[in-house]
């Protein structure tokens, strides 16, 4: 930290030594060893804080990313299908207005198969909304107590 040498601290001992005396010298040198000791342990303890915090934060943000992107895969992978579920529906009613009835199974399928996409599909963002609720309802009261405790400290 504090790039002192071994001349600087003889130095220093010196004059502690003629100003503080012979008699006192332990007792001093023992009171600035225990507040050394106390400083690097708040300092130990603010860095693993501040460490817990930043790693903390960093895997929040991965997992709304990570949330982000499954939500968008889904949609995608909800959109060609529709697309398709569409399509094969327009060709169905044609085959219908002919009077088939196999056109007729064919539309009744893939409204159905449309239907149960739509729902996974609602059913999954939701899941992922909630899931991120609760992150952020975790969030609040850890820095509502961390608040708490550094104005009591």
């Amino acid at each position: 930290m504090f790039d002192i040498g071994f001349i600087e601290m003889l130095v220093v001992g010196l004059i502690l030594l003629l100003v503080v005396g012979p008699e006192r010298l332990p007792e001093v040198a023992r009171t600035v060893g225990g507040w050394v000791h106390q400083a690097k342990q708040y300092l130990d303890g603010m860095k693993s804080e501040l460490d817990r915090d930043l790693n903390w934060s960093e895997m929040q943000r991965e997992t709304r990313e990570s949330f982000q992107a499954m939500e968008r895969e889904t949609r995608e992978a909800a959109d060609p299908s529709r697309a398709a579920a569409e399509d094969a529906g327009a060709t169905g009613r044609t085959e219908e207005a002919d009077g088939s009835e196999q056109g007729q199974a064919v539309t009744e399928d893939t409204d159905a198969e449309a239907a149960a996409r739509e729902e996974a599909a609602q059913r999954e963002e939701q899941a992922a909304a909630d899931m991120e609720r609760e992150l952020e309802q975790e969030d609040e009261p850890e820095s509502d107590h961390r608040q708490d405790g550094k104005e009591r400290g």
